[in-house]
Order: structure tokens, then C-alpha cells, then sequence
């Protein structure tokens, strides 16, 4: 009897760990994808940022050179 306790604890602790890395590799995969899409607005954000700086001291610098 105690056997056939030890064998079924044995088994359910194995499909624990069966699930629990399926749902491991789930949320991995899902923060990845979080982390991808993250990565690419902070980059568009960075990009849309260095064009205003660049026109802003493109515009502070002609403003220089016309009332100078």
C-alpha cells in the first residue's frame, strides 16, 4: 500500500513539474515578447527625441547666424 502512495505522490509531483515548466516556458516566451515590444517603442521614442534635439540645434543655430 505504502508503495503504491509513494508511486502515485511520485507521479503527481512529476506532472507539478511538467506544468510547472510548461508554464514557465509560457511566461518566458510572453516576457520576451513583452520585452521585444518594449525595446522597440523605447528605440522609436530615442529616434522621434534625436530628430526634435537635432532640429531644435539646427533652428538655435541659424537664429545665431541671422541676427549675428
Amino acid at each position: 500500500m505504502s508503495t503504491d502512495f509513494t508511486t502515485r505522490a511520485t507521479h503527481t509531483a512529476m506532472e507539478d513539474t511538467i506544468c510547472s515548466n510548461e508554464l514557465c516556458r509560457e511566461n518566458e516566451a510572453y516576457f520576451n515578447g513583452l520585452r521585444f515590444l518594449v525595446n522597440k517603442k523605447f528605440q522609436q521614442f530615442n529616434q522621434v527625441i534625436k530628430k526634435h534635439t537635432i532640429a531644435y540645434k539646427w533652428r538655435a543655430q541659424r537664429t545665431k547666424t541671422i541676427q549675428h
